[in-house]
């Protein structure tokens, strides 16, 4: 409910201790709800106040305080830089969250980053470009052409960040390989040791 109060706005209502059983009544006819604490505030929304004061018109009240984004603006209607600053801030942010700000490598262990950050500058993923102009399903595939090393790659973006994940090619050996189980077989009768 904050954010909500946040978002939209509050108003704080003052109503005396002997009148909230007839504020809260008031509001229930007209199928509003709100919260009095022991001080005999209620907490109610911007944007409904006019429901509100409509409610309680017969009954003493008094607006104790206020806040919430709309009334931070209308405080500062007159204050056109705040709002320009915003307005550009807020344009900056959308601009630059367009193109790849950075490349985090995963799951490399014998092909340096440099080595990646070269191949993947070779078919045109880098740093500074738009992510419209990199179609990572394409990349990916020209990556495993293009390398002798990758066995796999994907392409992943969070925010202005991309994270590529790498499956080096494994090359069989069998000098590395482990001897499986195997059953034992004897021609005659004997103690293994």
């Amino acid at each position: 409910m904050w954010l909500y109060y946040l978002i939209f706005g509050y108003v704080c209502i003052g109503i005396e201790r002997e009148n909230v059983a007839e504020a809260v009544t008031a509001l229930i006819r007209r199928g509003l709800c709100a919260r009095v604490n022991e001080n005999g505030i209620m907490k109610i929304p911007f944007l409904k106040r006019r429901k509100y004061e409509n409610a309680l018109k017969n009954i003493p009240h008094t607006v104790v305080s206020s806040g919430g984004a709309p009334i931070v603006f209308l405080r500062n209607k007159r204050r056109y830089g705040v709002f320009a600053a915003l307005a550009l801030s807020v344009g900056i942010h959308i601009f630059l969250s367009f193109f790849i700000w950075d490349i985090r490598i995963v799951g490399n262990e014998s092909i340096s980053d440099t080595k990646i950050f070269e191949e993947l500058a070779n078919v045109g993923f880098e740093i500074g470009n738009k992510w419209r102009e990199a179609p990572f399903s394409e990349i990916e595939v020209k990556m495993l052409e293009k390398s002798d090393t990758i066995g796999w790659i994907n392409i992943n973006r969070r925010g202005c960040v991309a994270y590529v994940e790498v499956k080096e090619k494994t090359v069989y050996n069998p000098e590395n390989e482990k001897m499986a189980f195997l059953n034992i077989v004897a021609s005659c009768d004997s103690v293994i040791e």
